[in-house]
């Protein structure tokens, strides 16, 4: 009995020092994933906080790529309850023009998501979403937030890509609402 006694203390003392070892060999990969995880977050509430001051302005490039493409996505919900979805892949060469509404831009697609029009927002942009929502937006995914109340497969969301050691928006999603005049 003594004799068993003894060769289990010493199994379970090899699979202490196996296990010891065990977590030694692989603590980056959990470590970081941590961090980018929590790294991530922090560049969304960043964002959050930044877009309703910054709206479209050079400040808010920098959330932005500097190499590859940004997609953007505008589902348009139509009056007979239809859905239209508009796309844009903006080059991160032209991403630049498309911030502080450079002369010569002839077509801007974010101009109306990242800018307030004091004449009529349209609900549903991204810009609105986010003064309505504030900055607890909810990871969904690996890169993906939407805001605090929609599911994840919603048309309003921000995704994230590393960019060297930075995040940065590779692309984005809103939605407004067709309403046609009385009129028409």
């Amino acid at each position: 009995m003594a004799t068993l006694l003894s060769h289990v203390c010493r199994l379970r003392t090899v699979l202490v020092a196996l296990l010891g070892v065990c977590a030694l060999l692989r603590p980056l990969p959990a470590q970081h994933a941590g961090r980018g995880e929590s790294g991530l977050r922090a560049r969304m509430t960043e964002f959050l906080r930044a877009l309703p001051d910054d709206r479209g302005s050079d400040r808010t490039r920098r959330f932005f790529p500097s190499s590859g493409d940004l997609s953007y996505v505008r589902t348009v919900q139509l009056e007979d309850g239809n859905t239209r979805a508009e796309r844009w892949v903006i080059p991160a060469s032209e991403t630049s023009s498309l911030f502080g509404y450079r002369a010569g831009v002839r077509v801007n697609p974010l101009a109306e998501s990242l800018e307030i029009s004091y004449e009529g927002q349209k609900p549903g942009l991204l810009l609105d979403v986010v003064m309505r929502s504030g900055d607890q937006w909810r990871l969904v995914g690996r890169n993906r937030f939407v805001p605090p109340w929609a599911s994840a497969s919603s048309p309003i969301f921000v995704e994230w890509r590393r960019e060297g050691e930075t995040w940065v928006i590779s692309a984005f999603g809103d939605e407004w609402f067709y309403h046609l005049p009385p009129w028409y």
